[in-house]
């Protein structure tokens, strides 16, 4: 099995077969062509990091009070 060079594979992908250059793979042997013009790990869709920050915060309060109730 060979992955082509630029390509990403997705978390909890099962690739068993060879995988050409820029793609992405998922799932069970899937891939598709990789878009030069758009960005994995940066693009406009992403979640505002303070947002991801504040979301965590309020996690941790509430498992703090639910454990205080114990």
């Amino acid at each position: 099995m060979t992955i082509g060079p630029n390509t990403v594979v997705g978390a909890g992908a099962i690739i068993t077969t060879d995988i050409p250059a820029d793609s992405v793979a998922y799932g069970v042997n899937r891939y598709k062509p990789r878009d030069p013009n758009y960005d994995l790990l940066f693009n406009d869709k992403m979640i505002d990091p303070e947002e991801i920050i504040a979301i965590n915060r309020r996690r941790i309060e509430q498992f703090r009070h639910r454990s205080s109730l114990l």
